[in-house]
């Protein structure tokens, strides 16, 4: 099978939406990723980035506890997903990626607030990811949420060659630290 055939057949995956076009503002149900799901996220995931990746590496991911892999759904639809990275205290955004029909519906702010959260409830104190300069749309929603741009990674996107601004933002982890000073009496 060829790319091009792959990428077809895994479009076939994607959901409908009945009229997506007439709804401005979704309040998706938020979950953890399942292995039902995988399928149409690598197909969402082949649709939406230049290069993905497999059924495979997101099936393994679900089994991986330094992974944390989110779903927005709607109606039993999937209409997007991101996942991330764990490394101690740190996070790094893997993917976020939403149906092209149901951008601009606050589809990836629902799951970006939702992965804050849980990174907070884990004691993660750095939220940290790579995204293209040229995606405008993805750079203001990273911005709402409180990423700055910490430098720039030359030359790291492929398909087309493109830098990447490196952004991070600070967490307040909900749970104290455990390295803090006993009382003395």
């Amino acid at each position: 099978m060829t790319p091009k055939d792959r990428k077809t057949e895994h479009l076939k995956r994607l959901p409908q939406l009945e009229n997506p076009a007439t709804q401005h503002h979704l309040t998706p149900t938020i979950r953890p990723m399942t292995e039902e799901d995988v399928p149409i996220v690598a197909a969402l995931a082949a649709r939406c980035f230049s290069e993905s990746w497999s059924e495979n590496a997101y099936r393994e991911s679900l089994s991986n506890h330094l992974y944390i892999s989110l779903v927005a759904c709607q109606s039993e639809k999937l209409l997007g997903f991101a996942d991330v990275t764990l490394v101690c205290d740190i996070a790094y955004l893997n993917h976020i990626a939403v149906l092209p029909d149901c951008r601009g519906k606050q589809i990836a702010s629902h799951l970006l607030q939702s992965l804050c959260s849980e990174l907070q409830q884990r004691n993660v104190i750095e939220f940290t990811l790579e995204v293209r300069p040229s995606n405008l749309s993805a750079v203001a929603l990273y911005q709402k949420f409180g990423f700055r741009t910490q430098g720039r990674r030359r030359n790291f996107y492929r398909k087309p060659t493109e830098d990447a601004l490196i952004l991070s933002r600070q967490l307040q982890p909900l749970k104290p630290h455990n390295d803090t000073m006993e009382d003395h009496e």
